[in-house]
């Protein structure tokens, strides 16, 4: 008996629990029933299927792509090489394509499931209220000596406590539901969020991928226009591109020497505390890394920087202060200048498009150093480029390193 008296002085603090537990039921915004859920996971499955198969055919693509590098350096190889490249990208772009659209279509699908449980939550609360109610009622109308007086024998009594258990029983599985469909609820928003941020990656890669499709059929034209579809010009072009490439590392490396032997004294005092790097134009979107393999033309030579993307005419800074130790205007031709560092370190600025320093001037980071290049057939610009970019380079005592290792994030 004694334990059926307590369980009714439980009530007050059952239900004072009960409500603070539903303020916790969290109920998304609308959505619209526009296509059922069925109907989007088979579109959903079908257009998996068609990736897998873009997928596979890629994958054709670069197993042939990765056999002909394995042969000698010609114009017939190069083309075919660049042709299959320019089909395994539009593949790729066409795949990434069909997964954003699966991701949208995945996210509606999520939404529609949410919609549908809001249905279910807002009949589950009405439930819930319902059982208050009825609990309120009996706690207003019974307590422990009510129920005593008023009831005959200790039978009745009971009957009495079993109806409250069961309004309680009742009113904790309406509430269990009502927690399960909150969990489902985070756990779907939760799918939601990573959904949105695959889509936001996938969308990056796109371009990305687009940005490459033009690059490739940038390279073709290159190697076609320059050789004239003539298989010994095109050899007579690489031994020429190799060493324009030799040549200006060579002056880099020569200049460099030349300038650290001349700050040794009072000039090489200003160089003691450089060495931390900025981004040297505002972009920080790379379209080559150093010693890249995707490098258009890696089989050339390796690629000693990285490349970031600039408008043409993007205002150049120094990377870190320091003292100029060449520039070179070549024209139509790569420009390029030189900066050099203490601790051994330089940087070097290629595809300029106008020089605004000269040879032994010394330059806080930050200052206008030029203004960038790299449009096909403009200043500065050279043979081997297919768009508008940076070319940057830290060496370090002469040797080209990545420079992402020393760029502030």
């Amino acid at each position: 008996m004694m334990k059926n008296i307590n369980f009714l002085r439980r009530y007050s603090w059952k239900k004072a629990t009960i409500i603070i537990l539903l303020l916790f039921v969290f109920i998304p915004q609308n959505y619209s029933h526009s296509a059922s859920i069925q109907e989007l996971n088979q579109q959903i499955s079908e257009q998996k299927r068609v990736i897998e198969e873009l997928n596979n055919q890629q994958k054709q693509y670069q197993n042939k792509i990765k056999q002909k590098q394995q042969e000698s350096l010609s114009l017939q190889n190069e083309i075919y090489i660049l042709n299959s490249e320019i089909a395994s990208t539009k593949l790729g772009i066409e795949t990434t394509r069909l997964q954003v659209e699966n991701i949208n279509l995945e996210m509606k699908a999520i939404n529609l499931e949410i919609d549908k449980k809001e249905n279910e939550i807002e009949i589950n609360k009405k439930r819930v209220r319902s059982a208050l109610q009825s609990l309120h009622e009996e706690e207003q109308k019974n307590d422990t000596l009510k129920i005593l007086l008023l009831n005959n024998n200790l039978s009745d009594f009971f009957d009495e406590i079993n109806k409250l258990k069961s309004i309680e029983s009742n009113l904790n599985k309406k509430l269990s539901n009502l927690a399960d469909l909150k969990d489902w609820l985070q756990n779907k928003n939760e799918n939601l969020a990573k959904s949105k941020s695959k889509l936001e990656t996938l969308q990056k890669k796109l371009e990305k991928e687009e940005y490459k499709l033009q690059e490739t059929q940038s390279v073709k034209l290159v190697f076609l226009s320059n050789s004239e579809n003539n298989e010994q010009k095109f050899q007579k072009l690489l031994a020429e591109l190799k060493a324009e490439q030799q040549e200006a590392s060579n002056i880099i490396t020569q200049y460099e020497n030349q300038a650290r032997s001349l700050l040794l004294g009072e000039k090489g005092e200003r160089l003691k505390n450089t060495g931390n790097f900025t981004w040297p134009v505002p972009s920080k979107y790379i379209t080559s890394y150093f010693h890249d393999p995707d490098y258009p033309f890696r089989r050339i030579f390796e690629h000693p920087g990285i490349d970031i993307r600039a408008s043409q005419g993007t205002p150049l800074k120094a990377s870190s202060s320091g003292y100029v130790g060449v520039t070179r205007d070549n024209g139509y031709g790569y420009s390029y200048i030189l900066l050099v560092h203490g601790n051994g370190l330089s940087t070097v600025y290629g595809h300029v498009s106008k020089i605004k320093v000269k040879k032994g001037d010394f330059v806080l980071q930050g200052d206008i150093i030029g203004l960038s290049g790299g449009m096909p057939g403009t200043k500065g610009a050279g043979r081997l480029t297919t768009g508008p970019h940076l070319h940057f380079e830290i060496r370090s005592n002469g040797v080209p390193v990545n420079p992402l290792i020393y760029l502030s994030k």
